[in-house]
C-alpha cells in the first residue's frame, strides 16, 4: 500500500462459491421472498384497517377501512409490497387523517341543498342542515408510517429469517 489508498478485493475462491451459491438459488430467493413479502404487507393492511376501526378512528361508514389494499409486485429481482389507503372517493379523507389539517375549513354542498349531519351518533341525536360548516382543524394520526415504524423489526426479522433457511436448503 505505497499509494496511501486502501485496497479491496473480491477475487477470491470463497466469495466466487457464494456468488455461485446465490446464482443457483436466484430463483428460490425470489419465490420465498415475494411470498413472505405478500404475508408481510397482508399483516400490515390487517393492523391499519384495525387502526381504522376504532384504535385510532371511530369507524363510522368503514369507507376509509375498506379503502386499504396490500399490493406485491415483482419484476424482476425486485419485491414491491405497499398498503395504500383512500383511494377514489376516500382519498381527501384519508389525507386529512394521516397527515393532518392544521387549520379550519369549510366544507359546503354542492350536488344538494344543504349538509345534513348528527351532532351525536346516538339513536336520537339531533339532525342538522346546513349549506356550509366551518370544520375544526384534524391532527394527524399517520395511521400508516406508525404502523410501519411499529412494525419494521418484525418484518425485518421475517424477512432474515426467510433468507436464512433457503441458504439451509440443500
Amino acid at each position: 500500500m505505497s499509494d496511501g489508498w486502501l485496497k479491496l478485493s473480491f477475487d477470491s475462491p470463497k466469495l466466487d462459491a457464494l456468488r455461485e451459491m446465490l446464482a443457483r438459488k436466484s430463483a428460490r430467493l425470489t419465490e420465498v421472498l415475494s411470498v413472505k413479502v405478500a404475508a408481510l404487507t397482508f399483516m400490515l393492511q390487517s393492523k391499519i384497517v384495525a387502526k381504522l376501526s376504532g384504535e385510532i378512528l371511530k369507524r363510522k361508514t368503514g369507507t376509509l377501512a375498506g379503502s386499504v389494499t396490500a399490493v406485491t409486485r415483482t419484476d424482476g429481482s425486485t419485491i414491491l409490497g405497499s398498503v395504500e389507503a383512500g383511494n377514489g372517493p376516500s382519498h381527501v379523507y384519508a389525507m386529512a387523517h394521516a397527515v393532518g389539517v392544521s387549520r379550519p375549513y369549510e366544507i359546503a354542498a354542492t350536488i344538494a341543498k344543504a349538509l345534513t349531519f348528527q351532532l351525536s351518533v346516538k339513536e336520537k341525536a339531533t339532525t342538522v342542515f346546513a349549506k356550509r360548516v366551518i370544520h375544526p382543524p384534524i391532527p394527524a394520526t399517520n395511521f400508516m408510517w406508525n404502523t410501519l415504524d411499529e412494525k419494521r423489526d418484525e418484518i425485518i426479522q421475517e424477512l432474515g429469517r426467510a433468507v436464512a433457511d433457503i441458504f439451509k436448503e440443500k
